[in-house]
């Protein structure tokens, strides 16, 4: 199968109009799809536009000549710049060609100095062109010829690693791709989403007509995007909660904590922790135990606890100061804390930060203090039925469910919380535990 793939061509326009349309022909010689926006003059306006066209793009083409271009007031740096600083912090293969001095002196002496060659910005310019030419080590064309020989060349380079990268994933489609759903692997993230916005869209019509569909299955669809894009993949996240009263109506919490992460993005590969609690709480949080792949790390981390002025309940943020690299993934990580508190100030709300496999939470009451107490949870599911009508979200039914387990496949944002209500005698449950 032939693959084509659309290259977005980055230039000043006025200045370069024959050296562009070689560079489209060159992009078109090897079989693939040439785009541009020099139909648009600079503007903020327009860059939302070109930031889609360049999502929407395979690999980015700089084609750099004498001149800077159009510079945009509040980045105070050149459009032509900006699109390409845009297409590198979205990782696209990156394909520069620039024209040597001999060839724009030439160029000059037929069309004028002061059309080939930058002057108002003349210093923005240098900076940008010996940036990208020190940076890529490039090899400055000198012809017309070598403008299309050195894009053939660059695309046929970025063509032999595709399989190291993600590049064979974003391809062009043919009507006889979109046929095979097996290819619907190979469109664009950007496509993949519209299509799925799309078909929600046409299903929630279907349901309930035009009324409210767009709007909410925009809403939704976002929000699931958005869950999925999170950039990690939890296998496990298991809690152990216990409490144990110590005098009075004031009880010691132990929290042991197991994750265990299938995936984790480049970025994100560190172990952290923050959580909001009360002042009193704050006054005896400690970390007992931190575990990465069985290494012990408790000595190398760093506890801060900084106190928020704007929160009343919950006003001091307790986190790890220095996060700890994970060097290798899968990962598993053991993870405890205490505190003490009094049993009217013990409240404890969870969200998970990843897609989760599996999600469950053990709540012990230890000695006298299940003699007193009972523990209140509910949970909160996007998508699920246990958070709308089931029995397990509850809270009456919940009020001694010692086990809280959130539906397989939670998304960012699940979660559940747990306070602790007095033991009556008369409350018309009969016995703890909970049944299925």
């Amino acid at each position: 199968m032939i693959k084509k793939y659309q290259i977005f061509i980055s230039s000043t326009y006025l200045d370069l109009i024959d050296e562009r349309q070689v560079a489209v022909e060159a992009v078109l010689d090897v079989g693939h799809i040439p785009a541009g926006m020099e139909i648009f003059k600079g503007g903020r306006d327009k860059m939302e536009t070109i930031h889609k066209w360049i999502d929407e793009s395979d690999i980015f083409l700089l084609l750099l000549g004498g001149c800077y271009g159009s510079v945009d007031e509040v980045e105070n740096k050149s459009y032509t710049q900006l699109e390409y600083e845009y297409a590198i912090s979205k990782n696209k293969p990156f394909i520069p060609i620039v024209l040597s001095e001999k060839y724009l002196l030439n160029k000059a002496g037929e069309a004028g100095k002061d059309k080939v060659f930058e002057s108002k910005h003349k210093a923005k310019f240098n900076q940008f062109r010996k940036y990208i030419v020190d940076k890529y080590s490039v090899r400055e064309v000198n012809t017309l010829e070598g403008i299309s020989s050195a894009i053939s060349t660059h695309i046929i380079s970025i063509l032999n690693h595709e399989q190291e990268s993600d590049l064979n994933q974003r391809r062009w489609l043919n009507v006889s791709d979109v046929n095979d759903t097996a290819n619907v692997m190979l469109w664009s993230d950007n496509k993949k989403r519209e299509v799925y916005k799309k078909c929600l869209c046409e299903m929630m019509k279907k349901q309930y007509g035009d009324a409210l569909s767009v709007d909410n299955s925009e809403c939704i669809s976002d929000a699931f995007l958005k869950s999925l894009s999170k950039g990690g993949y939890l296998g496990t996240s298991d809690r152990v909660i216990k409490l144990k009263l110590i005098n009075g109506t004031r009880m010691k919490v132990s929290i042991a904590n197991k994750y265990e992460y299938l995936y984790l993005d480049n970025d994100k590969r560190y172990f952290g922790f923050a959580s909001h609690i009360s002042e009193g709480q704050a006054i005896t949080f400690k970390i007992d135990n931190v575990l990465i792949n069985g290494d012990d790390y408790k000595e190398r981390i760093q506890l801060e606890k900084i106190h928020e002025n704007k929160r009343t309940q919950f006003p001091v943020l307790v986190k790890i100061k220095n996060h700890i690299p994970i060097q290798k993934i899968p990962v598993q990580i053991d993870f405890q804390v205490s505190y003490e508190c009094s049993v009217n100030d013990f409240f404890m709300a969870y969200g998970l930060p990843y897609l989760c496999k599996s999600c469950t939470v053990e709540i012990i009451l230890e000695g006298e203090i299940a003699d007193k107490y009972i523990p209140v949870s509910s949970t909160f599911s996007p998508f699920s039925k246990s958070t709308a009508d089931s029995y397990l979200a509850n809270e009456l039914r919940e009020m001694l469910v010692h086990r809280i387990k959130l539906p397989d496949f939670s998304l960012s944002g699940s979660g559940y919380s747990i306070s602790l209500a007095p033991k009556y005698i008369n409350n018309n449950i009969g016995k703890s535990g909970y049944e299925e």
